[in-house]
């Protein structure tokens, strides 16, 4: 495709194309608010359980979400859960609303954000 493009009609459908396809995967994830209740590790894994939220759990086993210590982000976003479970912060989280049942997971979902909420007063 050419750009500036000649056809703006093939434009316009392959930007909504694009805008369907990121809009369709930003909004499938399972999204949840709550308190980080616990943080474990599991066979190189990493555990993060919240609870006192609100919000869909995909998991049966509830809000529980798995992190790879070993990616840059997941390393960056285990971060922000200790963060948030030693200041008792309240966090919003998604997953990927794909629940692994199978060890290490433990009926969770992989974390793939995590927004560490601000404090009343701050």
């Amino acid at each position: 495709m050419e750009f500036p493009p000649k056809d703006v009609t093939s434009f316009s459908l392959a930007a909504a194309v694009v805008l369907g396809v990121v809009w369709t995967s930003a909004a499938s994830g399972s999204d949840y608010e709550g308190n980080i209740t616990s943080i474990n590790a599991n066979g190189g894994k990493a555990m993060v359980t919240l609870a006192n939220g609100s919000g869909a759990s995909y998991c049966p086993a509830g809000p529980k979400f798995y992190l790879d210590p070993n990616v840059a982000c997941d390393k960056a976003m285990l971060s922000l859960a200790l963060t948030a479970k030693a200041t008792r912060r309240l966090v919003y989280v998604s997953g990927t609303n794909t629940c692994e049942s199978a060890w290490p997971y433990d009926h969770s979902q992989q974390l793939t954000s995590i927004d560490l909420k601000r404090q009343p007063g701050i």
